[in-house]
């Protein structure tokens, strides 16, 4: 499956790109509070609301200092 999805999938894609900071080896990687506002940036056009991206930014600054989660890596 990996295989098919490398193969078919748009590698190149900035919204796939961006979702990298969402992996608990990336959370805490340079520029990924910058994904994370791309994203919403991008989700703002879909929901027509800033409420989601204020919450997602809020809940990803937790998510990338829970210091729990990285003694499961």
């Amino acid at each position: 499956m990996a295989i098919y999805l490398r193969d078919h999938l748009p590698v190149n894609n900035v919204i796939l790109q961006d979702l990298q900071c969402l992996h608990p080896e990336f959370r805490k990687a340079e520029g990924g509070r910058a994904a994370v506002d791309r994203l919403c940036q991008r989700m703002r056009k879909v929901t027509k609301t800033d409420q989601l991206c204020d919450t997602v930014c809020s809940e990803w600054l937790l998510y990338a200092s829970d210091s729990a989660l990285d003694s499961k890596l």
